[in-house]
């Protein structure tokens, strides 16, 4: 792409999070290990210039991403500024 902004690719990838070492570490199945939530984290990568940008986020709803593609914009053009 000729422009930063033109394209821009965003993912979303979903984490699990836990609160002790689960079996894969320990080897004992016999004791759980509970999930503690989740966590999502927020990609956005500019075709023309290639500078991402991620957060990590309680969740993926609609106004979140928003939020997020928003800061992403803004750091871009900061960054982006101050390379002129």
């Amino acid at each position: 792409r000729a422009r930063a902004g033109e394209l821009v690719h965003r993912d979303v990838k979903k984490l699990a999070c836990f609160r002790r070492i689960g079996h894969r570490i320990t080897g004992d199945r016999r004791q759980g290990s509970e999930g503690a939530g989740w966590e999502f984290v927020h990609v956005v990568i500019d075709h023309c210039t290639w500078l991402g940008y991620r957060e990590g986020i309680e969740d993926e709803t609609g106004p979140t991403a928003a939020d997020f593609l928003h800061r992403a914009v803004s750091t871009a053009a900061a960054l982006l500024a101050a390379r002129l």
